[in-house]
């Protein structure tokens, strides 16, 4: 088999798994295609053992979650999968506020989708205030607040 053969086996090998899991996430199950027959649908929140319901009007807000309580939690931000929001450093304004500051977007040509991107953050040391506020700082200096760590 020749690379060409083989990158194209590779291609309809993966084309075929993305389909598999799409037709799989959108049969849902129950009725009204929820979980449990509830019209309401929840999801797990990692490192907790409840689950919180989903709300689809916040696709596009950032959410904060607790990975390693007290010393390491992941953002999730949504805009472009191809250009995402990178946090370029964490700073540290109070034992319980800490401000995420963002890096420029890519000066290359980014699609036109929303897609999530989920990056791990370490808390610097002093973060010990709960609940802990974050606070997110775009590259041009606006400030968005409104995110907590319980």
């Amino acid at each position: 088999m020749d690379i060409t053969t083989g990158r194209m086996r590779a291609a309809l090998i993966g084309a075929a798994s993305v389909a598999l899991l799409v037709a799989g996430c959108a049969s849902g199950g129950g009725a009204g295609g929820s979980l449990d027959g509830n019209p309401e649908e929840t999801a797990p929140v990692p490192g907790d053992a409840t689950s919180t319901p989903i709300d689809p009007d916040a696709f596009e807000s950032p959410e904060v979650v607790w990975v390693d309580e007290g010393t390491t939690f992941a953002l999730t931000t949504w805009g472009s999968s191809s250009c995402p929001s990178e946090v370029e450093e964490v700073l540290l304004d109070a034992a319980d506020l800490v401000t995420l500051q963002f890096a420029a977007p890519s000066d290359g040509i980014c699609t036109a989708d929303m897609a999530p991107t989920t990056q791990t953050i370490e808390l610097p040391d002093g973060a010990d205030g709960r609940p802990l506020r974050i606070d997110l700082r775009s590259h041009d200096g606006s400030v968005a607040t409104g995110l907590s760590l319980g």
